[in-house]
């Protein structure tokens, strides 16, 4: 029997949950702005006094890893290494798309079947979002990528199977909807919720982050130059 804290703040969206064998127990979220810094301890304290536990009584602790906001992520990723750090508890990253992807396919109004794909979304600003194509079954079938809104080439791949679009990024794709009518857009934000099964599959197979070496995943790289789509 496991306990995990459950840290996502990728986005604009501060979210901390506390999963028990992977079934999510309780959650506290925010998104009404960059308020990471004062309210992430808060949401901590919170769950784990409404549940009755001390920090030691953890199996693991779960974070988004990026990409995402450059804040956002280095406060959830430091919060979560120094009390892991603090209290000799194993530390689990999550990318932060495989977090929404999860949401879509779980906890949207859309079933999504064999041939159809997910697009978590993470606003990248200007005019690009962090994306990454998953299958129905969430498996991931191309990189991490920064995309260009307009990028021909993805939108070409549109017009081959029916799309599940996802977090704070699909907004930006909304007016292409009568364009290409098999664009399906769901209300999924990244949240923490979606991290409880995902984080205690790794807690099982024992995938623990390196505490002195974890980083957040920035896709500087990507968003330094003119990335092309990977479709």
């Amino acid at each position: 029997m496991s306990y995990i804290l459950n840290i996502e703040t990728s986005t604009s969206v501060c979210s901390v949950s506390l999963s028990f064998n992977g079934e999510l127990k309780l959650f506290r979220e925010d998104n009404s702005g960059m308020k990471h810094a004062v309210q992430l301890s808060i949401f901590i304290e919170e769950l784990l006094k409404q549940e009755a536990i001390g920090i030691k009584q953890l199996d693991a602790i779960a974070v988004s890893s990026g990409p995402g906001s450059y804040t956002g992520l280095r406060i959830g990723l430091s919060t979560a290494k120094g009390l892991c750090f603090s209290n000799d508890i194993p530390l689990i990253t999550i990318p932060s798309l495989d977090i929404i992807a999860y949401g879509i396919k779980h906890d949207s109004e859309f079933s999504i079947v064999d041939g159809e794909f997910i697009y978590p979304m993470i606003d990248a600003r200007r005019m690009e979002v962090y994306t990454a194509r998953f299958d129905h079954m969430l498996n991931r079938v191309n990189e991490y990528h920064a995309l260009i809104i307009e990028d021909p080439d993805f939108f070409e791949s549109l017009n081959n199977a029916v799309v599940f679009f996802g977090g704070d990024g699909a907004q930006k794709f909304e007016h292409y909807k009568s364009e290409f009518p098999n664009l399906r857009f769901t209300r999924v934000l990244s949240s923490s919720k979606y991290m409880c099964i995902l984080a205690n599959e790794k807690l099982i197979k024992g995938q623990f982050a390196d505490l002195a070496y974890s980083e957040p995943f920035y896709l500087k790289d990507f968003v330094a130059g003119k990335p092309k789509s990977q479709l």
